[in-house]
Formats: structure tokens, sequence, C-alpha cells
């Protein structure tokens, strides 16, 4: 069965040729936003689970993990959090990994323009995936409410439809 046309060679491409091209897609960057607790984080595992070689998971949190697994949330070392999980992404990026699942807040432009910036020196595809928080769970990390209500109306206001 012919279910489209390469641009590059204009040949058939079968069912079995494109679950290949989608699989071993160019490489990717999903930059994830949404509000402490919103699931960001089960949807990067998700993604990065999702049969894409080489994927990975970069984000601010994992530099406040302790040897143990613990989380343990400094907010003064937050600016050196954000440098690390840049400079994981940039690693991944020199590293050619299929897919690289950015999971931080993101609420501002600002905050993720470096990444794609990163991703078009190096060829990346960008996607940016909003996470609602339509559920009852509590975030992990305890972020006191009024300040996910906070971040979830500046998040608001910026996000493009």
């Amino acid at each position: 069965m012919i279910v489209s046309r390469s641009r590059a060679t204009n040949r058939s491409v079968s069912t079995r040729d494109l679950a290949d091209m989608l699989y071993y897609s160019d490489p990717e960057l999903f930059i994830l936003r949404g509000v402490p607790g919103s699931g960001k984080s089960h949807i990067a595992t998700a993604l990065a689970d999702s049969g894409c070689v080489n994927s990975v998971i970069c984000s601010a949190d994992h530099y406040f993990m302790d040897v143990d697994g613990e989380y343990r949330f400094d907010p003064t070392k937050l600016p050196d959090a954000h440098k690390a999980c840049f400079e994981n992404v940039r690693a991944a990026m020199e590293r050619r990994d299929g897919r690289i699942v950015l999971d931080n807040c993101n609420v501002l432009p600002e905050h993720f323009a470096e990444y794609e910036a990163l991703a078009a020196r190096h060829g990346y595809r960008v996607y940016h995936l909003v996470v609602e928080r339509r559920h009852t769970g509590v975030n992990q990390h305890g972020v006191p409410a009024e300040r996910v209500d906070l971040v979830a109306e500046k998040l608001a206001a910026n996000i493009k439809v």
C-alpha cells in the first residue's frame, strides 16, 4: 500500500517505511510547559520511553536529587540548576541523542528561548507541549498552592494558540 511519496526521491513509501521514518526521525526537542504538579515528569518519562533511540530527559529538578534519590530543593541554587540543565541539553545535542525532553515549567518565552536557539544550531525539531493540571493530585515537590496559582496565571498569559 502506498502511503505517501518521499520528497527527496519521489518514490513510493510503504507503511513499513513510514513506521521506520517515524521511529528514526530527525532529532527532536520536546519543551514541556506546565505548573508544578501538572504531570510534566510523567509525560517526560512517557516520551522518553516511547521507542525513540537515545532519548534523554533533562530537568532542573535533577540537580536537586541526592545520591539516595531524595529531592532536596534549595531555592538559592535554582540558577545553578537551570545552568546544569542547559548544559545537559547541549551535551545531549552534541551526542546527537534522538529525543530530548526538557522537563521544566518553562512559563515565559525567555525560559526556553535559549533552548530553541540551541536546537536550531544543532538541527533539532522543536515541539512545545503544555501539560494542563486537570487532576486533583498534588505536586511532588510541595510547592505551595499560591505559588502554583501564580505560575498558572503567567503560563496562561504566555501560550500561543
